[in-house]
């Protein structure tokens, strides 16, 4: 078992077990060509723990991994959206300084908040993306950040990646398994043929669902 400072970094492969839902993945996965689905998801969820060894060893440590505050959490997601995390990493502090909640962003003008997030690029959309979080938190939640995935894919592009990263991390409605493209991509090195190599990230991707 493995304890990190950020996030939920210890499991065991039964805690895997269930929290996906295992008969949608070998599903997916025969629909996306992979042979012997159930070995294949057996052979993922049982290498989860030294996964999670490497991590201790290899892992990079960022202020938005060891916070608490979902709000932070979600505005990093924002920030790494199509952006190294050592980009984003230069500027975090700074941007949690000037706007450490969605009200903050909603008073701000899209001038102050273009200039903190000009160095990591996007600026229009990431700037309008976070107006809308201020925007949109701040009328409906009284400032907080919503507890539910489909309330923070709302503002415009947060998209369902930065959207799952919240509930993912502190369980506002549910332990969820979470991966990102990069990760799939990895893993689907694993099957020599590459024909259908798409097919086999998108099946690899369900076996990360929550039970329902």
């Amino acid at each position: 078992m493995v304890d990190l400072p950020f996030g939920k970094t210890t499991t065991t492969a039964s805690e895997v077990y269930s929290l996906i839902d295992f008969q949608a993945a070998v599903d997916r996965a025969q629909n996306g060509e992979v042979n012997k689905p159930e070995n294949r998801i057996e052979e993922f969820v049982k290498s989860v723990p030294d996964l999670f060894e490497w991590v201790e060893t290899h892992g990079r440590e960022y202020l938005w991994r060891k916070t608490t505050d979902p709000c932070e959490v979600y505005m990093a997601e924002i920030l790494l959206q199509r952006t190294r995390a050592d980009a984003v990493e230069c500027i975090y502090e700074n941007f949690i300084e000037r706007f450490p909640d969605p009200e903050t962003l909603s008073e701000a003008s899209e001038e102050q908040i273009r200039d903190v997030v000009k160095p990591l690029g996007f600026v229009n959309h990431r700037t309008r993306t976070l107006q809308e979080v201020g925007d949109l938190f701040t009328a409906e939640y009284d400032g907080d950040v919503p507890n539910s995935v489909n309330e923070l894919m709302r503002p415009w592009r947060a998209g369902d990646y930065s959207a799952r990263r919240v509930p993912a991390r502190y369980s506002h409605e549910r332990d969820q398994w979470h991966s990102s493209t990069q990760t799939l991509h990895e893993f689907s090195e694993e099957y020599s043929d590459t024909k259908c190599r798409i097919n086999r990230i998108k099946a690899t991707k369900s076996m990360l669902c929550s039970k329902p």
